[in-house]
């Protein structure tokens, strides 16, 4: 699982990786499952454009706060926040590299901007930068050493580039610091079960799922798991439990997926 504000990054696929993104809530693998994003709202710089720019985005007319936000960093052209609000809109319709743009200008002003830093990382990861996401993930946590999103974000696209013990670090360190957020257990056991270590797998797939019981991704990833381990009847439950889940939430793509594999135990 990755994760992110509305940021909206992810895949799909049996595997259990979540990234975080920047914005609108979501689910599984496919969207973030976490409601980090949020336009900043400082309320007192340029209040007139500023905040018609705030007032929009909650109506969600996003090209109409990018105007407002434009004409409040036209009044002000030092006012991060603006900048930042503006990236965020940006994503919304489409712009990538009006996104990233806009994160450069907040951090050229704000270098101490983490959240700023964790926003270009997503985009950068979904451009196929995997290298620049690490480096901004990297600055995130520098400036902001209990960023638990950017440890986990961090550590799923170390696992993509092969450094597995790294994402582990990045995963445990998560964990740490957020003890009741599911996505570093489900990623970490992703990358155990890759390793060879199916019982620290299933251990930390077990966790996300006393965490996040209605996850579907969880006990379709503990359920493949379990086949691989001779536990047919525990493999059975589970991924009974995700097709239910998943024709619940509409997902026919995985519904179907795991329907299939249920098919070809039974």
């Amino acid at each position: 699982m990755y994760s992110g504000s509305n940021s909206n990054i992810e895949f799909t696929d049996n595997t259990a990786h979540y990234f975080i993104y920047p914005y609108s809530p979501g689910a599984g693998i496919k969207a973030p499952n976490d409601t980090t994003y949020r336009f900043i709202f400082p309320g007192n710089e340029c209040p007139g454009a500023f905040d018609r720019g705030q007032e929009k985005a909650r109506r969600r007319d996003y090209q109409g706060a990018i105007e407002d936000w434009t004409e409040a960093i036209k009044l002000k052209p030092n006012f991060p926040e603006a900048y930042y609000n503006r990236g965020l809109a940006h994503s919304m319709v489409g712009d990538k590299q009006g996104e990233i743009q806009d994160y450069n200008q907040a951090i050229k002003l704000k270098p101490d901007y983490a959240k700023a830093y964790y926003n270009r990382g997503l985009v950068r990861y979904e451009s196929g930068d995997k290298q620049g996401a690490i480096q901004d993930y990297s600055q995130a946590i520098r400036v902001k050493p209990d960023y638990a999103l950017a440890y986990n974000n961090r550590g799923f696209v170390r696992s993509e580039l092969g450094d597995k013990q790294g994402a582990i670090q990045d995963y445990d360190q998560a964990i740490r610091l957020q003890p009741n957020f599911a996505n570093p257990y489900n990623n970490r056991g992703f990358v155990r079960y890759e390793l060879g270590d199916k019982q620290g797998a299933l251990q930390d797939y077990d966790q996300a799922s006393r965490i996040l019981p209605d996850h579907a991704d969880v006990y379709s990833d503990r359920g493949s798991t379990r086949v691989r381990l001779g536990d047919k009847q525990g493999a059975i439950a589970d991924l009974q439990k995700a097709a239910d889940l998943f024709q619940q939430q509409g997902d026919t793509e995985n519904y179907q997926k795991v329907i299939k594999l249920l098919e070809k135990l039974k």
